[in-house]
């Protein structure tokens, strides 16, 4: 539980018991190798994926939530131990896979989705042969044949892989959906490589195809590590703030949106221009050494060659500087009241954005 949480391999080393005479006894012996940190990685903190200061006053919760999960012998389990493989791709790809599978057919099945194939053409054609009976049968009558028609004709059967996990992708947080990013070619080019290594075939793979795997797996991986939260009793929002502020190994390799996660996270940090003056920065050379605007009195913002010009000569100058730095006061000589600074930020027109960081927005007071 505790691995997924941070998703980092947690190895136990022993578990003592206590016993009525006082003595302690050995009650656990491991099975595992134990995983070892990087020694060169001072503050073991960034790597984990949840932070403690999100666990505290929830740990009865998620421990009620996770011994009584449907979803942790057949899931949680396996994807703890799923971390610590470092052996041959193909099998980190098909054990990955084979979770996610399994998931959704529970969570398919535990929600009560149901597939029926509809009758072939002659339900049509039974329809209108029919409709010439003569009396002509009455609307009420004709419905109901037709009906146990269809009963008759029409085949239930069990869902397959990609619609259960497309109704389990529904299900999910939308955002959450698109954090991860898994896009719909990325699932059905890993499942059609999970069929072929279980079946034994060769793999048909071009060098673009080698690149991505890993990165599939690793939103396979993060998508079920969601899953797991939820499961646990966090909320969404506890998931994406784990996004926003750690250095977890899982969360590079899976290369989520932070677009999309900076948005919903810090909606207030995105800024939108007009189509000219998205275009007039979109020309400018190092344009993130000067990303300066100013604010008009409708609110909107207009891109600043003055401040720029500016903030790029104090950049260039050798003799600038260094330390502890105030930019109303060291760079641009203005009040520190008309200038804002907001970091990690996004100007946008359209489906089309900039990153600047920091972005400097003058005011007029």
């Amino acid at each position: 539980m505790l691995s997924i949480l941070i998703a980092y391999p947690l190895s136990i080393v022993s578990i003592q018991v206590e016993c009525d005479d006082e003595r302690t006894y050995y009650a656990y012996f491991p099975t595992f190798k134990k995983v070892e940190r990087d020694a060169s990685k001072n503050d073991f903190c960034l790597e984990c994926l949840i932070s403690k200061s999100t666990l505290d006053g929830k740990w009865q919760t998620i421990f009620e939530n996770y011994y009584k999960s449907e979803y942790r012998k057949i899931s949680w389990v396996r994807l703890a131990g799923m971390q610590r493989y470092e052996g041959f791709w193909e099998y980190k790809t098909l054990g990955y896979v084979t979770l996610l599978d399994k998931y959704v057919t529970e969570f398919s099945r535990a929600n009560g989705l149901k597939t029926t194939t509809p009758g072939n053409g002659n339900m049509q054609k039974f329809n209108t042969e029919l409709k010439k009976i003569k009396p002509s049968v009455g609307d009420d009558l004709h419905k109901r044949v037709m009906n146990i028609a269809d009963n008759i004709f029409s085949k239930k059967r069990e869902p397959n892989f990609p619609e259960k996990y497309e109704y389990t992708m529904n299900a999910t947080n939308g955002d959450i959906v698109k954090i991860i990013n898994l896009a719909a070619a990325d699932f059905k080019r890993i499942k059609d490589l999970r069929d072929a290594i279980a079946h034994g075939d060769a793999l048909e793979m071009t060098d673009s195809d080698y690149d991505r795997t890993p990165v599939i797996v690793a939103k396979i991986a993060l998508l079920l590590t969601y899953w797991a939260f939820i499961d646990f009793g966090l909320e969404p929002n506890d998931f994406m703030d784990c996004l926003t502020r750690n250095h977890n190994q899982l969360r590079r390799q899976a290369d989520p949106d932070f677009v999309h996660l900076a948005r919903v996270t810090n909606p207030d940090k995105f800024f939108t221009i007009s189509q000219a003056e998205f275009d007039k920065i979109s020309g400018i050379q190092n344009f993130i050494l000067g990303a300066c605007f100013t604010e008009n009195i409708q609110g909107g913002l207009e891109y600043s060659e003055k401040h720029a010009e500016t903030c790029r000569k104090w950049w260039k100058n050798p003799s600038k500087k260094t330390g502890h730095i105030h930019a109303h006061k060291d760079i641009f000589s203005v009040q520190e009241e008309s200038l804002k600074i907001v970091y990690d930020a996004y100007v946008e027109c359209g489906e089309n954005r900039l990153s600047c960081s920091p972005l400097y927005i003058f005011t007029a007071s």
